[in-house]
């Protein structure tokens, strides 16, 4: 803003009491602080209402001049709400909305601006409200709030403006639907304004372009779950068509609070077409509310809690798959193989965690008892301390959800050990790696596992030969999860006209995708996505035994 506040001459009158005199001399000598002081004492010993407002007006001056913002914001609004018939009233709202400016408020800064331009007859005010205002307007104000301005200064010459630029902000973001409401609203209401014909045309330009829609990240990008949260950036980004979407990522910092925030933020602010994420499943449920709600879609890539697509018709889930495996080799365990005695040694991580709670619950409820759970951080190579309590409790069997990488650690030490019982797994073990690297001490292991990217299908095997040529290294399940979520949503959005109802309709009719993860089936929406099958490892190779 150029226009600076001022001390009205009006003030400048003779036979005052000597505070206010001498607050003036301070205040020309660049003596804030100290002008401030005096002034307000002076407030206090005027009897003239007008003057009183003047004093008071002048702390709210010094208070700006000393860059104590938020101090004259106080002192101004208090002049404006006591004595709003006070000729310094103007002056006051120019010092609040410069104030506000400088804190980066600027919609409280433009609302202030707008009631200058209503009700004030300065004519050097107004001509600075307008003009800055106009610069605000193009430079600081998204379309909501240019919005919500036009809303509360309807009669404003400079309301068609406000939804012009709020128009032209939408078109930019490609959100016609938007930038088309907006546009019918200025026709009804301000049909003479130069403004509206420049919106018409503008929203004409737009026809025929190729807009891309907008998607919504949801992962936890810093924190102790980053490392889940990139696994799966890496994969939708390998898998997005930049032609059709541009993608906004919102941090959840592995939080529910969060995760709600930023699916709020992403659904009012970007109006996203639909959302990939969260990674962990209680910001998962907090997401897939907000997102429910508002019926926007939403696909969980890697969450495993089995009732999140129960939230409603909007919400999607690739990760299921392990729950049904956590369920299989449970049941087969205790049912089949009568191992009621089993111990859980698991990764510390929202895939060791998830399967060994659903394994826990599925064994408890059928007789079985888990005696002892070991987890390891990521990273561990000695397994002795987890490997020691396992065998103190003597179970029958143990329960080993872990990755390839660490199995072929784990077994060879739980022989050394003298372990004698079976060892239980889940889709870790049906990779090349355990058979090749593990060799005798993986033999007679039984695990659960669907078709997924550890089997080498071909999506799969097409997706980790796309991700080793862009990131020179193998790539994690949540990778592949990522990838897939991408995937389905750019295949069910091919038309330009696809809505977020449009994309659950086509979504909820997939009855068998086979993508880098696996199959991937949403027509049923119950609690399994593939059906996991057991195996056994015999002389090296894997045998299906269910």
């Amino acid at each position: 803003m150029h226009a600076e506040p001022r001390i009205p001459d009006e003030i400048a009158t003779d036979g005052e009491p000597e505070p206010y005199l001498k607050a003036q001399e301070l205040y020309k000598q660049g003596k804030y602080e100290e002008a401030a002081g005096l002034f307000q004492k002076a407030a206090s010993g005027l009897l003239d209402p007008e003057k009183i407002a003047g004093a008071r007006y002048m702390v709210a001056l010094c208070k700006y001049r000393l860059g104590k913002y938020r101090d004259a914001i106080l002192q101004g609004r208090n002049l404006i709400h006591v004595d709003p018939s006070s000729r310094y009233v103007d002056d006051a709202m120019l010092v609040v909305a410069k104030s506000y400016s400088k804190r980066e408020n600027h919609l409280q800064s433009a609302s202030y601006l707008l009631r200058i331009l209503s009700t004030s007859e300065d004519a050097r005010l107004v001509r600075e409200a307008e003009k800055t205002l106009t610069r605000m307007a193009r430079q600081k104000l998204g379309s909501r709030e240019l919005q919500k301005l036009a809303r509360d200064f309807p009669d404003q010459k400079l309301a068609p403006l406000l939804l012009y630029q709020a128009a032209k902000l939408e078109i930019q973001a490609g959100r016609r639907s938007r930038a088309t409401q907006i546009v019918r609203k200025m026709t009804t209401r301000y049909s003479g304004s130069r403004y509206v014909e420049k919106a018409e045309r503008m929203l004409q330009g737009m026809t025929g372009m190729l807009v891309k829609r907008t998607l919504g990240l949801l992962l936890p990008v810093s924190g102790e779950y980053l490392m889940y949260g990139m696994a799966v950036q890496r994969g939708v980004s390998l898998g997005l068509d930049t032609t059709m979407f541009r993608v906004v990522t919102y941090d959840t910092k592995g939080d529910p609070i969060e995760a709600l925030k930023a699916t709020r933020s992403m659904i009012e602010q970007d109006d996203v077409l639909a959302i990939i994420g969260p990674v962990l499943s209680m910001p998962t449920i907090a997401a897939a509310g907000v997102a429910s709600n508002r019926g926007v879609t939403l696909i969980s890539p890697t969450s495993t809690e089995g009732r999140i697509s129960s939230i409603g018709p909007y919400i999607f889930q690739l990760n299921l798959s392990l729950q049904s495996q956590a369920k299989a080799i449970a049941d087969f365990a205790v049912s089949s193989l009568g191992l009621f005695d089993i111990a859980i040694i698991y990764p510390k991580d929202a895939y060791g965690e998830g399967l060994s709670k659903i394994f826990r619950d599925v064994a408890t409820s059928l007789g079985g008892r888990v005696l002892v759970t070991a987890g390891y951080e990521a990273g561990t190579t000695d397994f002795r301390e987890q490997i020691l309590a396992v065998k103190a409790s003597s179970p029958q069997a143990v329960f080993i959800p872990a990755y390839p990488d660490d199995i072929v650690l784990i077994a060879p030490q739980m022989r050394y050990y003298e372990f004698e019982g079976t060892m239980l797994g889940a889709g870790g073990w049906h990779s090349e790696k355990v058979t090749r690297l593990g060799e005798k001490y993986v033999e007679g292991a039984v695990f659960a596992a669907v078709e997924t990217g550890y089997a080498g299908g071909v999506a799969s095997r097409k997706f980790e030969a796309l991700y080793e040529s862009k990131y020179g290294s193998r790539p994690s399940r949540h990778s592949a999860l990522g990838y897939d979520a991408i995937q389905l949503i750019q295949n069910a959005s091919r038309d330009p006209q696809t809505t977020s109802e449009i994309l659950m309709e086509r979504l909820s009719m997939v009855t068998t995708y086979w993508g880098a993860s696996g199959a991937v089936s949403f027509s049923s929406r119950d609690d399994v996505t593939g059906q996991a099958k057991i195996y056994t490892i015999n002389r090296g190779r894997f045998k299906q035994i269910k």
